[in-house]
């Protein structure tokens, strides 16, 4: 006859045994970290914009902009005669002010009349977009927590007004130790030819070597940074990319579809497996495939590959710095080392 104690000591041992588990995420991943978005989407990369409507990811909508009155969503526009909120649509009807006076952009006549800044906004500051110091305005997306350049850096001063310096041949190139900037010749190849037009940079940004995000003197628009291994990490782990093979490096590929996810433009990309997976583009990052300028051989990979500057050392061997690559025909990201000579594109990151 089995005795009340060993019964009670039985069950206590099988209640021990229970596994505990941890909370689920909405993927199902216990400890996970997949929430859903704003359009009920787990994992999903839609946001809230600044008129509180849920904006990119699978949502098919685009973040609202600001009119000229700085009013977002807003409706008003710079008429023919220049005025914000206007209704001239003949330029011979626009009223004329005293001597001495100029019609600003609201309409008014004055000695200090009000001018459109770099955003397009009556009477702004400037601080409603993303302008670099050369007037180069910049489209700008939200992941996550973080808010990244939507296009690459185009800039060619630092921010102290000092020009970049550029135009080094190949050899010049390979032995600089100081910050420069290429752009991608409009006639290098086949690929350039078709996309560029007179001038790649309006599509593809410049390309710089590692020296020039390194400079004191500065390189991204004020407010924003080149962004860290660390800070890549984050965006790659919000994405989708497991903690567990975030610091893979060399020949492998991370993740599953995340470079798909970043990139954007599928005209300009090779037809492979980058731009055939059905999350492509879906974060507004819009990477494009702007090649790169190899410390040797000049300008290589436009319309297949997309290379990123990390600013961060390999804490080694300190000739080489962290980087970011998306190609055409794999839907996963590669993270590696390369010297500091190579020229590539730059991504800033707000601070």
């Amino acid at each position: 006859m089995i005795c009340r104690q060993t019964i009670l000591l039985i069950a206590l041992l099988i209640v021990g045994c229970e596994e505990t588990t941890e909370p689920q995420d909405c993927a199902g991943v216990a400890g996970g970290m997949a929430v859903e978005d704003c359009f009920g989407v787990c994992g999903g990369l839609a946001i809230l914009d600044s008129c509180a409507v849920c904006v990119g990811g699978t949502t098919n909508m685009t973040a609202c902009t600001q009119d000229c009155v700085g009013v977002w969503g807003g409706i008003a526009f710079i008429d023919s005669c220049g005025v914000c909120g206007g209704n001239m649509i003949i330029i011979d009807n626009c009223p004329e002010c005293d001597v001495g006076l100029d019609k600003g952009c609201d309409g008014i006549c004055s000695e200090n009349p009000l001018v459109l800044d770099a955003c397009g906004i009556c009477g702004g500051n400037a601080s409603s977009c993303l302008v670099d110091i050369d007037g180069n305005i910049y489209e700008t997306v939200q992941i996550g927590e973080q808010i990244w350049m939507a296009e690459n850096l185009k800039v060619t001063h630092y921010n102290n007004g000092d020009e970049i310096p550029n135009g080094y041949s190949n050899a010049d190139w390979e032995n600089l130790s100081t910050g420069a900037f290429a752009v991608y010749p409009s006639d290098n190849d086949d690929e350039s030819i078709a996309t560029c037009g007179d001038n790649c940079v309006e599509i593809y940004g410049n390309i710089y070597n590692w020296y020039a995000l390194n400079e004191e003197r500065g390189l991204c628009p004020e407010g924003y940074h080149a962004p860290s291994e660390e800070e890549w990490q984050t965006l790659e782990l919000f994405l989708g990319i497991s903690s567990y093979h975030i610091n893979n490096t060399g020949s492998a590929y991370r993740g599953t579809n995340e470079a798909s996810q970043l990139a954007g433009n599928k005209d300009l990309w090779k037809d492979g497996n980058l731009d055939n997976n059905q999350d492509f583009g879906i974060s507004n990052f819009n990477a494009l495939p702007s090649g790169e300028r190899h410390r040797g051989w000049g300008f290589l990979s436009l319309n297949s590959s997309a290379t990123f500057w990390s600013d961060t050392e390999h804490h080694n061997l300190t000739q080489f710095s962290w980087y970011r690559q998306i190609d055409w025909d794999d839907e996963k990201i590669l993270r590696n080392i390369k010297y500091k000579e190579y020229g590539y594109s730059i991504r800033c990151l707000k601070d």
